[in-house]
């Protein structure tokens, strides 16, 4: 298991609406505690250092200490990621208690590409040297996303694209799935030469199991020489590095939220970078149960040992979710 990477959730809230977000239905408003994730690193702070930090949402930029939390986190981390829908960026980008961080490359975005704004990409490119955006080709509007990433790329040489497929698409639906076979290929065949062409940076991201592919698929990837798609490999290239949500309680990952615990202790300390290594390793088995729940089709599966069971909300995962998880409906009447 690598383990180069912390992700916190400051805030399930957002001031956007994507039509592909798995994480909709969880806006509850709540925010990381500012105060608790100062104690969280300075507990930590020997260990930091080795690790980068992914923040995440909803939206993080929306959490009122979203600068004084940044700012702070960027002391302990040596590379701070803010995955963001970028509708902030341009005001964030300015702030004098972030910007030493763009111009040390200590500092970076991963925009989300169906809220960016490209008519102010060519002033982002001042203030971050490197801008990755991240387009998924979702089944409405994945001609507008496709022609939006192409745009992009005449403003900046230094745009790394990652696309990946929409995760609210219900694999085991035969209509559903025969439809976004055509959406997908559609946007793959028009966006990758582009972007081979330009000789632009690009990586995928949520793939689809090999049953979403067919040999004609497959053959006319191979002649448009596309052929650095994992066909073969899990739904989602996503390690397992665990999640810390906005209340410190620890999840498999950001979108089948197995529950792990909570990485604080009853008496209101801080479990050890050790004690939150183990819960995390507990992770896959508890998820790779969840092939108990799957269809006797999947069950005979011969690469249901890659696929794992994937990691989408509303596909391989559903009924392993809706049974044995705390999904998000239940976690906001909890809290």
């Amino acid at each position: 298991m690598r383990e180069l990477e912390h992700r916190i959730v400051l805030t399930e809230n957002c001031n956007a609406s994507c039509k592909h977000c798995f994480n909709a239905e969880s806006r509850d408003g709540n925010v990381m505690d500012y105060n608790l994730f100062l104690q969280f690193m300075e507990h930590h702070s020997e260990f930091l250092n080795n690790f980068s930090l992914k923040i995440m949402g909803g939206e993080p930029t929306v959490h009122p200490k979203f600068i004084e939390l940044t700012a702070k986190a960027c002391e302990y981390y040596p590379l701070v990621m803010v995955f963001t829908n970028g509708l902030k960026l341009n005001e964030i980008l300015r702030h004098p208690d972030l910007m030493k961080y763009h111009f040390e490359g200590r500092l970076g975005y991963v925009v989300n590409g169906f809220t960016f704004d490209l008519d102010k990409f060519d002033e982002y490119k001042n203030y971050a040297d490197v801008i990755n955006l991240h387009f998924v080709f979702t089944r409405n509007g994945s001609d507008e996303i496709v022609d939006k990433a192409i745009e992009s790329l005449k403003y900046n040489s230094k745009v790394h694209i990652k696309y990946s497929a929409d995760t609210q698409v219900n694999l085991f639906d035969r209509k559903e799935m025969i439809e976004y076979r055509k959406i997908w290929m559609g946007a793959v065949l028009k966006l990758i030469p582009v972007l081979m062409e330009k000789q632009a940076s690009y990586s995928f991201d949520r793939q689809l199991p090999i049953c979403f592919f067919t040999q004609k698929m497959i053959e006319t990837l191979e002649a448009h020489h596309i052929t650095n798609i994992n066909i073969a490999g899990t739904c989602c290239n996503c390690v397992p590095l665990g999640l810390i949500d906005y209340n410190f309680d620890l999840y498999f990952c950001n979108q089948t939220r197995i529950k792990l615990g909570s990485v604080i202790n009853q008496d209101g300390t801080f479990k050890s970078m050790d004690e939150i290594r183990d819960m995390i390793k507990v992770g896959p088995s508890k998820k790779v149960t969840g092939i108990k729940k799957l269809s006797n089709k999947c069950k005979r599966c011969v690469s249901l040992a890659t696929c794992k069971v994937g990691c989408y909300y509303n596909t391989l995962q559903r009924e392993y979710i809706n049974e044995n998880s705390t999904n998000f409906k239940d976690r906001r009447e909890k809290n």
